[in-house]
């Protein structure tokens, strides 16, 4: 389903001429095409292609950052028009007020005030909400504990 709609969105993208767009969605399905030769005989489930689509979101988002600290406005504009693409692909994100109420409620609830524990305990959480980002989870459990 999600491999069917990047095929039609990069046919939509060469009908219309959209170039960013086009390269961007090119270079995504270059990645599913090698994870479905790492995973042969196996067929891609629809969460071995979601994987392959926030590696590469997160490949992006590495590459915004290193271009901001190297005063790269250019590619950085760019990078984040790539990042726009690929992300309405993924699952809707957990909002960040709802992981912070999430991580307090575990926060208040552990005596133990071990940041790997923490960390794990409302990622079991959050998964039954949704899909979410990691390092904001990361960030919010160190300004809590």
């Amino acid at each position: 389903m999600l491999l069917k709609q990047i095929n039609d969105d990069l046919k939509s993208a060469m009908k219309e001429k959209k170039e960013l767009e086009l390269g961007s969605l090119r270079m995504l399905l270059s990645a599913i095409k090698n994870e479905e030769i790492a995973k042969r005989p196996n067929e891609l489930t629809e969460e071995d292609v979601l994987s392959v689509v926030k590696r590469e979101i997160k490949k992006i988002k590495d590459a915004i950052v290193d271009f901001e600290s190297g005063n790269r406005a250019d590619l950085v504009s760019k990078y984040k028009e790539e990042l726009t693409i690929l992300e309405k692909y993924m699952p809707a994100q957990v909002s960040e007020e709802e992981v912070r109420k999430i991580v307090k409620e575990v926060v208040a609830n552990v005596e133990d005030k071990n940041f790997g524990l923490i960390m794990k305990t409302v990622m079991i959480a959050l998964k039954e909400k949704g899909d979410v980002d990691g390092g904001l989870v990361s960030r919010i459990v160190k300004e809590e504990v």
